[in-house]
């Protein structure tokens, strides 16, 4: 953002309390600075939906004709399915105190 300062973010699942996530924050400031007399302001909160896809069996193999001993089975049927993940953002600005 400018000479020793740098907008820093941290994601983590929703259950993560926001003071926590502040910390990281600090923590990240004064790693990048390499000083503890470091800063995170302007810090904002906000949940994150990410939805990732995937293919997924729906159903077990069937068996198709003939009699208990024989016949043909066919695979199982595949289906794309979203799966959200809900996470919690924190961001803010660092900078040396």
């Amino acid at each position: 953002m400018g000479d020793q300062t740098y907008a820093v973010s941290y994601h983590a699942e929703k259950g993560t309390d926001w003071a926590v996530l502040d910390g990281y924050l600090q923590r990240r400031c004064e790693t990048l600075l390499g000083q503890q007399a470091a800063s995170v302001t302007d810090i904002t909160h906000r949940i994150h939906g990410n939805v990732a896809q995937s293919d997924m069996a729906t159903s077990a193999p069937v068996r198709t004709g003939g009699d208990a001993m024989g016949g043909n089975f066919s695979s199982p049927g595949l289906s794309q399915h979203g799966v959200l993940f809900k996470l919690r953002v924190a961001e803010g600005v660092c900078s040396p105190d």
